[in-house]
């Protein structure tokens, strides 16, 4: 085999045109092919990085008579409402504004979260340092939709790492989030500050606890975003109908916050949609035929390139010949046309790679 190979080797050298346009010809293709399959598989096939991240959803409510905005997100009465529904197991909501963190070297804005204590549940987030929020650190709001102060902050493992060298001893240290002083009660495992697109550990460097009261008067508030985790068994589209079920007790329920009007003149229902699906959306259809049309332009590639070996086996028709009459068997033929396939497909494909990593 290797004899067959260094035999290849040779001959390529000695017919450097022939090689250059095959490999040009291959790396190309397979450089395209291998940017967008990398893509593919970071974007639609590699798994969320939680736990049972085939459990989770994203709550959002449909409201079609709003045509400027047919998609709300829940109040704070909503999830108290929904996650008592058996499908779901946990409910967290949340906010992601941006923050003026005053800590270590400098101050300077930084993306947070403020969410509920069931949204640190329903990611499977866990603390590298210190621990997480507890009903204790929830801070008692002003109204039933305002967000009074926290006073405890966790950070991510970019944040502690960037910001505070990765001093353990940040536990405790008060710092100051848009002015007001928060004490660091903890940080983030790696794993769940990494993040995706669309979600709230998605590059967030501050945690803090949303206020939440249970008894405070419903409003029709629908600003914030929320996950779920369901239970077992329980599919998007089973839960879906039990929120919706749901949704037709909201005005005998909280009578002060919804009007049988409101709900009739907006089409006002809950949506439970897969996670994957709500933070891919329609790019995954398109990316998918994309790497059709980059596979197809490799299976050309692939094509030319044995049209240029056969034209150039055409053209050795009499050495063969004269070869096969001196005893030598087709087997052999077969196998150094086949080594002479394998070094320039090698080749192209080490050419091919940092192109493709470039991409």
């Amino acid at each position: 085999m290797f004899a067959d190979l260094r035999l290849a080797a040779h001959r390529l050298l000695r017919a450097r045109g022939f090689a250059l346009v095959a490999i040009v010809t291959l790396a190309l293709g397979l450089a395209a092919t291998t940017a967008i399959f990398s893509l593919v598989d970071a974007v639609v096939l590699r798994p969320f990085p939680y736990p049972g991240a085939d459990r989770l959803v994203a709550l959002t409510h449909e409201v079609p008579g709003v045509p400027q905005a047919p998609a709300w997100g829940l109040s704070k009465s909503n999830a108290f409402y929904y996650g008592s529904n058996p499908a779901i197991e946990r409910i967290g909501i949340y906010t992601a504004p941006g923050v003026t963190l005053a800590g270590g070297d400098h101050a300077d804005q930084v993306p947070a979260v403020l969410g509920s204590i069931g949204l640190l549940d329903v990611l499977g987030a866990r603390a590298q340092l210190g621990r997480l929020f507890g009903p204790a650190d929830v801070p008692r709001p002003d109204g039933a939709d305002s967000d009074g102060p926290a006073n405890v902050a966790v950070l991510s493992d970019a944040t502690w790492r960037a910001r505070f060298g990765a001093d353990p001893r940040v536990v405790g240290r008060t710092v100051r989030v848009d002015d007001q002083p928060v004490t660091v009660i903890g940080v983030l495992a790696p794993l769940q500050t990494q993040g995706i697109a669309g979600l709230p550990a998605d590059g967030a460097g501050v945690w803090l606890p949303l206020a939440m009261d249970s008894l405070a008067p419903a409003h029709n508030h629908h600003v914030y975003q929320a996950l779920a985790r369901l239970r077992p068994g329980v599919t998007p589209a089973a839960a879906e109908r039990e929120l919706r079920g749901m949704a037709g007790q909201l005005v005998a329920r909280f009578p002060t916050a919804y009007r049988r009007d409101f709900m009739e003149q907006t089409g006002f229902r809950p949506a439970v949609t897969p996670l994957r699906t709500a933070v891919i959306g329609p790019i995954a259809r398109v990316l998918w035929l994309v790497l059709g049309g980059v596979l197809l332009v490799l299976a050309i590639a692939g094509a030319n390139v044995a049209n240029l070996i056969l034209t150039r086996r055409e053209a050795q028709r009499r050495d063969v010949a004269v070869r096969v009459a001196l005893g030598a068997r087709r087997r052999q033929l077969v196998r150094e046309a086949s080594a002479e396939g394998a070094v320039l497909a090698s080749i192209a494909a080490a050419v091919a790679l940092p192109i493709a990593a470039l991409a």
